[in-house]
């Protein structure tokens, strides 16, 4: 059709319609299935009615008449109904209506003097992971945000914070424990526990996370003392999503499985999953998983405290990536030869309700040999991504649509001898790019590093002993390009310019293996680690926290039984999940 947007032919989007004024609905749908990459599924009135629809119909995206939502209401039922993507349309431009447009969890706004192929763009965007906002809609947040006021405008009732109690908050709002800040502020750990029994108290809330998102809401001038002023539209419209979904009742705490050094650890199982990967996703945890036992990507239902199979039964699932901004998920997924019919790497945009396969052919190309998996996506430009495949590592510069292999020897007898364990992009600089592993045939360690995106590479210092072992994990400084952290044989590596040396900032505990994954927050990072103690106890969990990337990093007391560490990530209420050989145990204060 004339006007239309270029799209992928093979791209099919479900659209749902919600509209109060039926002629308005319909002619809206007859004029969309017009273009080939639309589907309509239904439309209705944003009502009861509707929603039930729309939750009938497991549309991609839902289109929603702007006029005729308030404070999120009709967003918030369209979302959790279908785990759709929502496009506000015939948004009029005034400040408050934005606003709440992004603090409900707008994806897309169409603007009431746009055509109908600027909403057709609109849909295809969003549908593949954007965020699509005029000039003038996000003119108006910008103004917004540097004014310095809260993005939810609605009216806070007054709650009177001493000045302890407003440093403490603002230190929750950073993820730090009882103990941290303690030691920041120079208190007993005892007189921290009361001061925020206090402030749970006198904001009404149940958990630590939820008090600092309150504070944010009901205290003038509250500030977190890591956060800035100033954010980037997509921050901005990835913090209103975040916050949109932290706003729903909170769960009732699980109950201690064990207590140890004053923080309380909660097994949530499954003792037959070997957990490589753990994301939270829509507030739930999901995990992948290796094809011993039950294998595939799982969810945890906290109601009914069991787990529940989201996706790839009988394969390995080493990465979940859950991209709030966009409202993506990705997972890497295993096989076995001569599998051919799945991809290394998947992405849903529905809550996992359809996986769209995104590897650009690699899996059936290779045979499905071997192991794929790490992954990474810039922070700053997220159609720039890096993928490892067996014996090498792919580019993507537009969203997964084109891949480049950028490592690795093809089709020759040696490209497995290649093990690309560890890739990432720096938060700082996404030129500056990073990928380690180790070389099987000759047992060395690799470390490379990238200033031009991924494109080209050259060798750095290798951060561990020689002809020993591999990089198995690397985690950037959210600020430094030129500092990172190295994962290797025994202990994690730093350096601070570039990789041309490194330096020990931890050992492990005990005397075996790696750290195998590591987390970061505004204020902690976590590592945990696969430790030997000795042949007797091989296999034994290790977890360590850090303030800053240079350490110092202080051993957590973990249960004796506890199970080798391979996956982990923080929360948004602060709770450490951590994956292992035998399930998930969550660690909160």
């Amino acid at each position: 059709m004339p006007g239309a947007p270029p799209v992928s032919p093979d791209l099919r989007v479900r659209v749902f319609i919600l509209a109060d004024v039926r002629l308005y609905r319909e002619a809206l749908a007859q004029a969309l299935a017009q273009f080939d990459a639309l589907d309509v599924v239904g439309c209705g009135p944003a009502g009861q009615d509707g929603f039930e629809a729309v939750s009938a119909g497991s549309p991609d995206v839902v289109l929603i008449d702007a006029s005729t939502f308030h404070h999120g209401a009709a967003v918030n039922q369209a979302s959790d109904r279908s785990g759709a993507r929502v496009v506000a349309y015939g948004v009029v431009g005034r400040d408050d209506e934005v606003v709440r447009c992004a603090h409900a969890g707008v994806a897309g706004y169409v603007t009431q003097d746009a055509s109908l192929e600027e909403l057709v763009a609109t849909v295809l965007a969003v549908a593949q992971g954007d965020v699509a906002c005029p000039s003038r809609i996000a003119a108006i947040l910008f103004r917004r945000l540097a004014s310095g006021a809260n993005i939810d405008s609605t009216p806070r009732p007054e709650v009177y914070l001493t000045l302890r109690e407003r440093q403490i908050v603002s230190l929750l709002d950073q993820g730090l424990c009882n103990k941290e800040i303690a030691t920041r502020l120079g208190l007993e750990v005892s007189t921290v526990k009361n001061h925020v029994h206090h402030i749970l108290e006198k904001l009404g809330a149940k958990r630590r996370g939820e008090a600092a998102w309150r504070a944010r809401r009901a205290l003038p001038g509250f500030r977190s003392v890591g956060s800035s002023s100033r954010m980037g539209l997509l921050a901005c419209l990835g913090a209103a999503m975040s916050l949109a979904m932290a706003c729903n009742e909170p769960t009732p705490l699980l109950p201690c499985t064990t207590t140890l050094g004053g923080r309380c650890w909660v097994y949530l199982g499954p003792e037959d999953a070997m957990v490589l990967a753990v994301a939270e996703v829509h507030g739930e945890f999901w995990i992948g998983t290796t094809s011993r036992g039950r294998g595939g990507l799982l969810r945890y239902d906290a109601a009914g405290r069991v787990w529940r199979h989201v996706a790839f039964p009988g394969k390995t699932v080493r990465s979940v990536v859950a991209d709030a901004a966009s409202g993506a998920t990705w997972a890497t997924v295993n096989g076995a030869y001569p599998d051919t019919t799945f991809s290394y790497l998947y992405r849903t945009m529905n809550r996992g309700k359809t996986w769209e396969p995104r590897d650009g052919g690699f899996a059936a190309e290779q045979h499905f040999y071997s192991d794929a998996g790490p992954f990474a996506i810039d922070p700053s430009n997220r159609n720039h991504i890096l993928l490892g495949i067996p014996g090498g590592v792919a580019l993507s510069e537009d969203g997964t649509a084109t891949w480049e292999r950028v490592l690795g020897l093809k089709d020759t007898m040696f490209a497995t001898t290649l093990a690309y364990d560890a890739v990432a992009i720096s938060p700082a600089d996404g030129q500056r790019v990073w990928a380690g592993g180790t070389n099987l045939l000759f047992g060395e360690q690799m470390a490379l590093r990238s200033d031009d995106g991924g494109h080209t590479w050259r060798e750095i210092s290798r951060p561990g002993p020689p002809r020993h072992g591999t990089v198995s994990v690397l985690l950037p400084h959210p600020q430094n390009p030129d500092v990172v952290l190295a994962s290797v044989w025994r202990s994690l590596q730093g350096t601070s310019d570039g990789g041309a040396t490194w330096r020990t900032v931890l050992e492990l505990a005990h005397p075996g293996r790696y750290v195998r994954a590591l987390a970061a927050t505004g204020a902690v990072l976590v590592a945990v680690s696969d430790e030997w103690v000795s042949d007797l106890m091989p296999g034994v969990l290790g977890v360590y926290t850090a303030t800053a990337h240079e350490g110092p990093w202080t051993a957590v007391p973990t249960p004796p039984d506890a199970a080798a560490g391979w996956s982990v990530t923080v929360d948004h209420q602060g709770q450490i999940v951590i994956g292992t050989e035998r399930g998930v145990w969550l660690v909160r204060d």
